[in-house]
């Protein structure tokens, strides 16, 4: 199934602010805009669950699955484990008999099915660039997952799931089944809102800019006192081109990469640079 992200348009704010202040020196007294608080929709991991009526137990499962990942929250640094949050399959959890198997060669099993639920959130997971821990295949071909991205989950032979939140703030698990479809999305939790180009974070692959989530062409350091961001990064927040920013700031180059300074760069090109401590990150205005 395909992965996406999706605009930053779909948010949703929360009421408490915060004062954020200049990112290369300390702050001086001058007013600073205040940020909202919003949740970023990342992105989204889909199934499409078989229709065939000996599947329907699968769904089912899977369904049950989604609703114990539902409203998950995964701090910066901290695992998931498929298995401790959706635990074991049984009857007297609310489990029914699916068929689980691969490659055409199935059987009955309470539970079949939730390893649908697992490879709707692999692909959300893989969308929003945080790191799998633990992952296993079907030993064969499996009706949902053509390409072989899928994820086997098993109770009893402790096959888990598990990822690590590699990002600098908070995500959380919204999960849905409509009919046949099941859906993971990652949100981006507790991000500073505000008419901001780009949001870079200190020693992240990723970056928020535009439409959504973005792989990092460098990861943002500090040198100095002072924030270095790819110069190809920056130059895409503002639509313009990488030697256009490097023709106005000097960079300084490591592992091939071009890095300029964020508040020079800013500057030249009549744009403004603040810190939000809460979510560690450099908003380019």
């Amino acid at each position: 199934m395909r992965l996406f992200a999706v605009p930053l348009a779909l948010f949703l704010f929360f009421a408490c602010a915060v004062r954020p202040v200049a990112v290369d020196q300390a702050e001086t007294g001058a007013s600073a805009p205040m940020f909202a608080r919003r949740v970023v929709l990342l992105a989204r991991g889909e199934v499409s669950s078989p229709g065939a009526p000996e599947f329907a137990g699968n769904l089912a499962n899977a369904e049950l699955a989604l609703r114990r990942l539902d409203g998950l929250r995964v701090m910066p640094g901290g695992v998931f484990s498929f298995n401790e949050v959706v635990g074991p399959r049984t009857v007297s959890r609310g489990f029914v008999v699916g068929l689980s198997g691969s490659g055409g060669t199935y059987y009955r099993d309470v539970g079949g099915g939730v390893c649908q639920a697992a490879t709707a959130l692999h692909r959300a997971v893989t969308a929003a660039h945080l790191k799998v821990l633990e992952r296993h295949l079907h030993p064969g071909d499996v009706p949902y997952a053509p390409g072989r991205d899928d994820a086997a989950v098993a109770w009893d032979v402790n096959w888990d799931y598990r990822f690590q939140n590699t990002l600098p703030f908070p995500v959380i698990l919204k999960t849905r089944a409509t009919g046949r479809n099941l859906t993971v999305e990652i949100l981006a939790d507790d991000l500073p809102s505000g008419d901001y180009r780009a949001a870079f974070f200190i020693g992240s692959a990723v970056y928020v800019a535009g439409n959504g989530l973005k792989e990092a062409g460098g990861v943002p350091f500090t040198e100095n006192g002072r924030v270095y961001v790819a110069a190809r990064d920056f130059a895409r927040t503002l639509d313009a081109s990488e030697p256009e920013v490097l023709s106005r700031v000097r960079a300084i180059y490591r592992n091939n990469t071009a890095f300029v300074p964020v508040r020079d760069a800013a500057v030249a090109f009549g744009r403004s640079v603040f810190w939000d401590n809460r979510s560690r990150a450099v908003l380019v205005l």
